[in-house]
């Protein structure tokens, strides 16, 4: 009996630890987890978004482009070697990317890549 309510103490800490809390920082690892989730999330509904248009030229490269973007900064949270603050940037300049993307699909260009003249 007293196990199981350790076990059910121990999930409730980890998940509360889990979600970003008031005392928790802007660049916390929960609170760039939470974000980086959210980043996620966004990705596929904007996949999900595109899909039902009919959108040629570069936006599937584009959408590529995003979808490395994200794994590699997954990648490096989950690893530990990232600087919060970059990260952070970075899960900013990703998301802003999404939303040009799906606010014109044909006319965006990368924002996290140099333009070339």
């Amino acid at each position: 009996m007293y196990a199981n309510s350790l076990d059910l103490l121990g999930l409730s800490v980890a998940a509360s630890r889990a979600q970003p809390g008031i005392d928790e920082g802007e660049f916390s690892r929960a609170m760039l987890g939470y974000k980086l989730q959210l980043l996620k999330n966004q990705f596929e509904q904007t996949e999900r978004k595109l899909s039902t248009r009919s959108v040629a030229g570069s936006t599937p490269k584009k959408l590529e482009h995003v979808y490395n973007d994200i794994k590699c900064l997954d990648a490096e949270f989950r690893r530990g070697s990232y600087y919060p603050d970059l990260l952070d940037e970075q899960i900013v300049i990703i998301r802003e990317e999404l939303r040009l993307i799906l606010a014109d699909p044909v006319e965006t260009i990368s924002i996290s890549q140099p333009a070339f003249l």
